[in-house]
């Protein structure tokens, strides 16, 4: 490595400064999916991208499981539809359910004895019935 003089440092702090840059594009062109280009994809390029059969593929088309493009009888797929897709069906750890739990409020319910959600509560309010009652002809 070159030391490098007092007179030459304007000319290295302007070299870090391009290759500094360009460091920053390339992490930010990585970073950002808007900034891929958005591939079409025929069936059997969405079903290798997806590890899936293309009869799969077709199922999941058919029933409406998978993001689709139809122009006439062909099918088109964009790969940054596709990515979402699988980025959707990601299930949550354990350690994000508990820590959703506990951001939400603890929610207490109250038991009223008088009412059940079997019987209504005008039952518990009325006296029992005398089958006489309601037949005359039963004395």
């Amino acid at each position: 490595m070159d030391r490098i003089t007092f007179e030459q440092l304007p000319q290295a702090v302007a070299l870090i400064h391009e290759k500094l840059n360009s460091i920053e594009q390339l992490l930010l062109q990585k970073n950002n999916p808007q900034a891929e280009v958005d591939e079409q994809m025929t069936v059997g390029q969405a079903a290798n991208f997806l590890n899936l059969s293309v009869s799969a593929l077709y199922g999941k088309v058919c029933r409406a499981e998978v993001p689709v493009n139809k122009r006439g009888k062909r099918l088109y797929f964009f790969k940054s539809e596709l990515s979402a897709w699988i980025r959707e069906g990601r299930k949550k750890t354990c350690e994000e359910i508990r820590k959703e739990q506990e951001r939400l409020p603890a929610v207490r319910r109250r038991h009223n004895p008088n009412t059940s959600p079997a019987i209504p509560a005008t039952i518990h309010n009325q006296s029992p019935k005398n089958p006489t009652d309601e037949h005359p002809s039963i004395k």
